[in-house]
């Protein structure tokens, strides 16, 4: 079995790839709880079942900024999950099967 060690370039490669992946998911996140909380506030002004008074406006917003916070968490979670995986395995296999 031929193993090669990984090196500073392959390290750095992984560490911006787990940030992006991090980065990506907390944005994708709250911009899904944006669509969420615009189609709410359309819904409610549509149909008048709900009523959302002064917050109806603002209702995207705060469905963007309260995704975002749920994202970074989320975010972070895959973020780590990355780096563990990519780092656990701490050689490649050269071998082609």
């Amino acid at each position: 079995m031929y193993t090669v060690p990984r090196g500073a370039h392959q390290k750095i490669g992984i560490v911006i790839y787990g940030f992006a992946v991090g980065v990506g998911t907390a944005l994708g996140i709250s911009a899904a709880f944006l669509v969420l909380a615009s189609a709410i506030s359309l819904f409610a002004q549509s149909t008048g079942w709900i009523d959302l008074g002064a917050y109806q406006p603002w209702l995207p917003i705060m469905g963007a900024e309260y995704g975002l916070f749920i994202g970074i968490v989320l975010g972070a979670l895959v973020c780590w999950k990355v780096w563990r995986r990519r780092f656990d395995a701490r050689t490649f296999d050269l071998r082609k099967d």
